[in-house]
């Protein structure tokens, strides 16, 4: 019951607290603004939508821990009928799967590594191929964990809810419940069996992570949060390695629990929670020059 109203406190604080950082305190990142916006709501057989892909021009989502080991497709209008299909995933079970990425091609990542209690030794990412309708599995854990959970609260910082995909690796985020900082992990997106140190260390006070995405252009990521969305500006070094500066942040009070987050284009993104209502955010530049009117968005009637 306490562990429950910590949770409880921690996420409210993290709905209402501020953002981190701003664009006005990056002399080198554009000035934009945001519109925000309930757009729909999602079929409701979908239980706490935890995770989007975008596969032409077909959503795919999954249920949150103790749902069914299955994708659900839907399509925009948003609402109680643009279900358009199942998509069973063979051999799974859904332990927890928090977020999915894609890789552009036939292969959708399912991230089994959702670990509230910090005392799963089962973590994975599930690899799904659509060509061949069959499921691999990467088992992954964390080389600096030693106690499950850990005896210190401020070390059980090893829950996880947020991931994309890019150039053949898997990047990973902490859910940043007990500690000043998000903890960035990278994966190979075909080895089997591997361990993780932190490439990078977010301070982001406040802020628990549950989703993040790459826009199209692979210039920036989205971390979505309770309450706000963060923005980074991606380096990438002569080894591969991604580096990611704070660029600007969003409050999006109204979205409640939200645990999924997808760039439509370069400027919107798209949002559900786990109510089932769908949101969506526009970013204009403050000249509002080659802005998109929203009957110009990139949703396929």
């Amino acid at each position: 019951m306490f562990k429950a109203i910590i949770t409880g406190f921690l996420t409210f604080w993290s709905i209402f607290s501020g953002c981190p950082y701003s664009n006005k305190n990056c002399s080198e990142c554009p000035s934009f603004k945001y519109s925000f916006d309930k757009i729909g709501h999602i079929p409701s057989l979908i239980k706490e939508s935890s995770g989007l892909v975008l596969i032409d021009d077909l959503f795919l989502t999954q249920g949150d821990s103790g749902n069914e080991p299955t994708l659900f497709g839907f399509k925009y209008p948003f609402n109680t009928d643009s279900l358009q299909g199942l998509m069973p995933i063979p051999e799974a079970k859904n332990t927890d799967w928090e977020d999915l990425a894609f890789d552009g091609d036939s292969i959708i990542f399912i991230g089994d590594f959702g670990n509230n209690g910090n005392q799963r030794k089962d973590l994975k990412i599930i690899r799904y191929n659509m060509e061949t309708m069959r499921s691999e599995v990467i088992e992954f854990e964390y080389q600096n964990q030693d106690y499950f959970p850990p005896q210190k609260r401020k070390n059980q910082n090893f829950d996880c809810e947020a991931m994309f995909w890019y150039k053949s690796q898997l990047y990973i985020f902490s859910k940043n419940k007990k500690s000043k900082y998000v903890n960035v992990y990278r994966l190979s997106d075909s080895n089997p069996l591997q361990k993780l140190t932190p490439i990078e260390s977010i301070k982001l006070k406040h802020t628990q992570v549950t989703s993040a995405d790459i826009s199209p252009d692979q210039n920036e990521i989205a971390l979505l949060a309770y309450g706000k969305v963060l923005f980074f500006s991606i380096i990438e070094d002569d080894t591969g390695k991604l580096s990611f500066r704070p660029k600007s942040c969003k409050r999006v009070g109204r979205s409640g629990q939200a645990e999924a987050i997808i760039y439509l284009d370069n400027k919107n993104l798209m949002i559900t929670n786990e109510k089932g209502k769908v949101f969506l955010i526009s970013r204009k530049y403050q000249k509002r020059k080659d802005t998109l009117e929203k009957s110009e968005l990139y949703f396929p009637e």
